[in-house]
């Protein structure tokens, strides 16, 4: 391929790292709350992103398969009767219309776009967790608070505030609400 010739992928992510740099606000994200109890969902990768992610899918209820080569330690105290973990290389058989959506958390960028394309053509949502300008959904900062939730994003932009403003909310919600 040439290498003057821009893929989508690459215009995309330049999209991103220029709003970032500049500042540039994107329309806003439509917020969403989405029931999982029950609901089936895959992570391809073992590391601490990956965990991250299941550790929250878990909190909501998701029955999560994770496939990966290698897990990393903390995989060892995840307990769920919800959780299944593969230790192979994932196979794109893997990937089946069973998913609510996937999350490809693998250390290869190329096998994640990979991941993504065969997703999107069977219409289930992914989150590249090495490329937000790939994602069809974020992850937010959530906090919960007995039967509130409150959740947080940037889309990727500014996940450094993102965490400060959700640390302040954490902090000072109990009080908040006692008045």
């Amino acid at each position: 391929m040439n290498e003057n010739i821009k893929t989508s992928s690459s215009v995309k992510r330049d999209i991103l790292l220029e709003r970032r740099k500049s500042k540039i606000i994107r329309p806003p994200l439509f917020p969403l709350f989405i029931d999982l109890e029950h609901k089936n969902i895959l992570i391809i990768g073992g590391g601490k992103i990956a965990l991250r992610r299941c550790g929250t899918l878990l909190k909501c209820g998701a029955v999560v398969k994770i496939i990966s080569p290698e897990f990393c330690e903390g995989f060892l105290n995840l307990k769920s009767d919800n959780l299944t973990l593969i230790k192979r290389e994932f196979l794109f058989d893997d990937l089946t219309s069973e998913y609510e959506f996937v999350i490809a958390a693998t250390n290869n960028h190329e096998l994640n776009l990979k991941i993504k394309e065969h997703a999107k053509n069977l219409n289930i949502l992914v989150n590249l967790v090495d490329d937000a300008s790939e994602c069809d959904f974020y992850f937010p900062a959530m906090i919960n608070y007995e039967n509130i939730s409150i959740t947080i994003s940037s889309a990727g932009l500014d996940i450094k505030n993102t965490h400060k403003i959700a640390n302040i909310i954490r902090e000072n919600l109990k009080d908040w609400l006692k008045n």
